[in-house]
């Protein structure tokens, strides 16, 4: 639908005349191929609107599927979800505990971003997930790294983190590492796992971050939450 109309024509006669030159050669090679296209566009529109050549789509469109956007296709969305996390994470859970934790948070959003979204979304939560020793609440996990959850999922931070009855208070230097450590992986998730853009976004160097990082595995090996 973007294709300019010089193009448009260019492409046309290739469609029909089944053979295409080189840039720059002289021998006519025959073409035998079957063409895929995808849009986003309106192309009836655009074709009523004179930004898209009639005998161009009408030569495209021997076959037309619709493909539904993924917010009506709910029946997929755990599914798809689900097996591209664990795709991406170095030791996934069983996926009965994914499914359990993920669903409900998955089914109430509206996935503008269609299926892009969904995907890009399950790699930062396994980019953060391999950082940690143990995620003990994927549902939390995927709520805090969302740019835009759904507002009756968006979690609530507490001020100081939950410590059991019986352990000493939280000391100020133990809060500012936690806090740290949270920043850290939220910018490494945001970065998708560029390590030079999360350094950037921190402002620190790439091999401060990677020192850092080093630190958090080993003190959540010793330390698990």
């Amino acid at each position: 639908g973007d294709l300019p109309l010089t193009l448009q024509g260019r492409l046309l006669r290739v469609l029909q005349e089944r053979e295409l030159v080189r840039v720059g050669g002289t021998q006519v090679i025959p073409l035998d191929v079957r063409v895929l296209c995808a849009t986003h566009q309106d192309l009836r529109q655009l074709v009523a609107e004179e930004r898209f050549r009639a005998d161009l789509f009408y030569r495209l469109n021997v076959l037309s599927l619709r493909l539904p956007p993924l917010r009506e296709r709910l029946e997929d969305i755990v599914d798809l979800a689900v097996s591209h996390l664990k795709e991406h994470l170095d030791e996934p859970p069983a996926e009965s505990l994914l499914v359990s934790q993920l669903e409900r948070p998955l089914m109430r959003h509206p996935w503008p971003g269609n299926i892009r979204e969904l995907l890009s979304l399950m790699e930062r939560m396994a980019i953060v997930a391999n950082h940690m020793a143990e995620v003990t609440d994927w549902e939390q996990l995927l709520l805090s790294l969302w740019e835009d959850p759904p507002l009756e999922e968006r979690p609530i931070t507490p001020s100081l983190p939950q410590e059991p009855e019986d352990s000493p208070p939280p000391t100020l230097r133990s809060h500012m590492a936690r806090e740290e450590a949270r920043f850290i992986r939220q910018a490494v998730a945001r970065c998708e796992g560029d390590m030079g853009k999360a350094a950037h976004l921190l402002g620190i160097s790439r091999m401060t971050l990677w020192r850092k990082l080093q630190g958090l595995a080993e003190t959540n090996a010793e330390h698990p939450e």
